[in-house]
């Protein structure tokens, strides 16, 4: 039997987008991984040995924001562009994209979910669960890829 509280649909304001990421919060609790909040409470935070993932509001969309661990340097761009490009050519989501920093080249991937009409509970946590599985999946091929970026132990992950 269908659970109608779950197909409730939660009126999210962009001004004030704690309701929904105390949601997104619950299901991240049920799946028993950690996250932390942003002082101001509009970033969710969690992530994995290898990446950090937030959650936030965005212009009516729920975005959820991936950085890799890895850091190429910024000699490697045509390389990491070919393959951002092969990515994004051929896979729906996550979208892979990168940026410069002082030490290197950050790996950064997204997806978003629009809002702006409210969201029921299940489609909120079908779209967490989907970001976070794609994030692994995306960041896993880019270590079977680029093996020589992996500077962290993966033993206890």
């Amino acid at each position: 039997m269908p659970n109608k509280e779950n197909d409730k649909i939660l009126k999210v304001s962009t001004n004030q987008p704690k309701q929904l990421l105390e949601q997104v919060a619950a299901i991240l609790a049920d799946e028993n991984l950690k996250y932390e909040w942003s002082a101001e409470h509009t970033v969710l935070n969690t992530g994995f040995i290898n990446q950090s993932i937030s959650f936030f509001i965005q212009d009516n969309h729920l975005i959820a924001l991936t950085r890799w661990r890895g850091q190429p340097s910024a000699d490697t761009a045509a390389d990491i562009m070919t393959q951002i490009a092969q990515w994004n050519t051929t896979q729906l989501a996550p979208s892979v994209s990168f940026s410069e920093s002082n030490t290197g080249l950050i790996l950064l991937a997204q997806r978003s979910l629009w809002i702006g009409n409210g969201i029921s509970i299940n489609q909120l946590g079908a779209f967490s669960l989907l970001a976070l599985e794609s994030f692994i999946a995306l960041w896993n091929r880019w270590e079977i890829n680029v093996p020589e970026l992996i500077t962290w132990e993966t033993d206890n992950a």
